[in-house]
């Protein structure tokens, strides 16, 4: 099937040769009947097939309004969704929406397309009273000119006048038609998403990004879109609120970390203390994830059980170190020798794990690995121990401190320490 535009162009230029043709002055009339027909016959078509749909949603919501009910009878509880599209403002939110924000109405149908019929109306009629009236300014201007008579003056410029408005109505017309055309791709790249980038359709259009969302504030504004919000930077097109409020906070949270993260930098900038011992944490980190990574690769419990101490005594080292962080210096070859080493045993342990426990050598090499890891999870311990022996040695200073002011005051005759 023919586009009626297209159709619709061949038949108003061949009624402009028409009228441009002397020979062919007498048959202006019969053409512009015969172009006026076609064209109120199509506009008509689409008429009725809009008003046809909106019968029928007018029916469809008469019905349901009429219905005693149902809805809280039956027990659903659920408001019911009407068949067709109308304007909606998005519910209220605590801050005030963002000037960058545009809202308007659901798309149409083909048929139904804001501009679809009023772009052929114009430049139909544009065409219709345009070309008479700029022949009629030259014959009178000519005739004016040639000094038959100077009273015609003033009615060829008032035709002149009327010419321009014609055209401007021509202009407006094809204007309206592409926007329209511009539409229906932007709805082809888009395909039912609730956003889409504005690259994409500037890529998909060969227009550049800032004529396209211009272009999509224009048919937002004039109800294209039933809905339509842009980002601040204007890269990104989305078409319902609920995406919107996601999009506003997923852009508040990446806002908050960033300026924790800030402020995280500064403090470590301010204190190079803090800043080894962030570092210390952030390495500490990275190993428990491999140890826990690699427990959980393995098929042995007794492996897997000797993984897990080493995880949790590796775990309150670092924790306790985080709380003391003078100890720091003290477990420099803990973190530089003794944990990267214990990873690469715990590496080569899963894969052996993974070979045939026949082959030669496998057995042996695991059984060597897991007391290795015995061995080191008992060293380990006794890291922590020592970290923790100068706060035991505290603790102990404090009983007997205790002790000997509750013995001077006469308030107990006996030791705080049930060992003694």
């Amino acid at each position: 099937m023919d586009d009626p535009f297209t159709s619709l162009g061949q038949e108003i230029n061949r009624t402009v040769q028409k009228v441009l043709d002397p020979k062919n002055l007498e048959d202006l009339g019969a053409a512009i009947h015969n172009t006026v027909r076609r064209t109120t016959q199509k506009v008509a078509e689409g008429a009725k097939r809009a008003s046809e749909g909106a019968r029928a949603a007018a029916e469809n919501a008469r019905q349901n309004a009429q219905e005693p009910s149902s809805a809280a009878d039956a027990g659903s509880g659920q408001a019911q969704t009407p068949p067709y599209s109308y304007y909606q403002t998005p519910p209220a939110s605590p801050s005030s929406q963002p000037a960058y924000a545009f809202l308007a109405y659901a798309p149409r149908g083909k048929a139904g397309t804001p501009g679809r019929v009023s772009s052929v109306l114009l430049i139909v009629f544009g065409f219709l009273g345009g070309v008479p009236m700029a022949i009629l300014s030259l014959i009178f201007w000519g005739i004016a000119l040639a000094g038959f008579s100077r009273y015609l003056v003033t009615p060829a410029a008032v035709l002149t006048l009327l010419t321009l408005v014609f055209m401007v109505m021509i202009l407006c017309g094809f204007s309206i038609h592409r926007r329209v055309q511009r539409f229906t791709r932007y709805q082809a790249v888009i395909q039912g998403r609730s956003f889409c980038e504005i690259a994409e359709l500037a890529a998909a259009t060969g227009r550049d990004a800032g004529f396209v969302v211009k272009d999509l504030e224009k048919m937002v504004h004039a109800r294209m879109f039933r809905e339509g919000y842009f980002d601040p930077e204007k890269t990104c097109f989305m078409l319902d609120y609920a995406t919107f409020q996601q999009y506003l906070q997923a852009r508040e949270r990446q806002r908050r970390e960033a300026e924790e993260e800030r402020r995280r930098r500064e403090r470590l900038d301010e204190d190079p203390e803090l800043a080894a011992i962030q570092q210390m944490m952030e390495e500490g980190n990275a190993y428990l994830t491999k140890i826990r990574e690699i427990n959980a690769a393995l098929l042995e419990e007794e492996a897997a059980r000797k993984l897990e101490a080493l995880e949790d005594v590796v775990g309150r080292i670092f924790v306790y170190v985080e709380k003391h962080p003078e100890k720091l210096p003290q477990i420099r070859k803990f973190l530089c020798y003794y944990l990267p080493t214990t990873l690469k045993l715990a590496e080569a342990y899963r894969d052996l794990d993974e070979h045939d426990p026949a082959a030669e050598g496998v057995e042996e090499s695991k059984r060597e690995i897991r007391e290795a890891l015995g061995k080191i999870n008992a060293a380990f311990q006794q890291l922590l121990s020592n970290l923790m022996q100068d706060d035991l040695l505290d603790l102990s200073a404090d009983i007997s401190a205790l002790e000997t002011m509750f013995a001077q005051e006469g308030l107990t005759g006996r030791n705080l320490r049930p060992d003694k």
